[in-house]
């Protein structure tokens, strides 16, 4: 473990010393832990950020393009969770789970989805619906799953 020379406080239960390192107070012990590099950590949440919007923009313009779909919302977030894209297919809502592998090694990004991600986007959904007054809409949950540059649609995955 490396020896914390100089500490300068982040917040009141998080510091960072001058080695680039996390320590997050365990309030329950009230000892300091460790949490890797905050410059790494800031890295990757970029890198997930700027790749989700590059995916999330390659599914929109599928969609549009291919399918003739016409987007309603992108990143509909509520209280209960989050839908990636809302579309318009005719008079049908559906709504767009993207999901993004570099390589298959593990998984489709499609098994990723279980069943309480499913019961997640249709609640999110049900509030939606509700909050546009559409309760009595067609709707249908479809699935894009990107593996590298492929894009393969699922309509109807739940």
């Amino acid at each position: 473990m490396a020896s914390v020379r100089s500490i300068e406080i982040v917040s009141s239960s998080t510091l960072c010393n001058s080695v680039g390192f996390v320590i997050f107070l365990n309030n329950i012990s009230k000892k300091f832990i460790i949490k890797g590099s905050i410059y790494k950590n800031m890295a990757n949440k970029h890198y997930n950020h700027v790749n989700g919007v590059k995916n999330e923009t390659l599914a929109c313009n599928y969609l549009t393009e291919v399918k003739n779909f016409k987007i309603i919302e992108r990143n509909y977030s509520c209280k209960i969770g989050e839908i990636d894209i809302i579309a318009m297919d005719g008079t049908t809502i559906v709504f767009v789970e993207v999901k993004y592998r570099t390589t298959a090694t593990f998984g489709y990004g499609r098994e990723a989805i279980d069943y309480r991600k499913i019961m997640k986007i249709r609640n999110t959904a049900t509030y939606y619906l509700k909050s546009v007054k559409k309760l009595n809409s067609a709707v249908r949950f479809d699935v894009i799953d990107i593996l590298g540059d492929k894009v393969d649609y699922i309509a109807n995955a739940f």
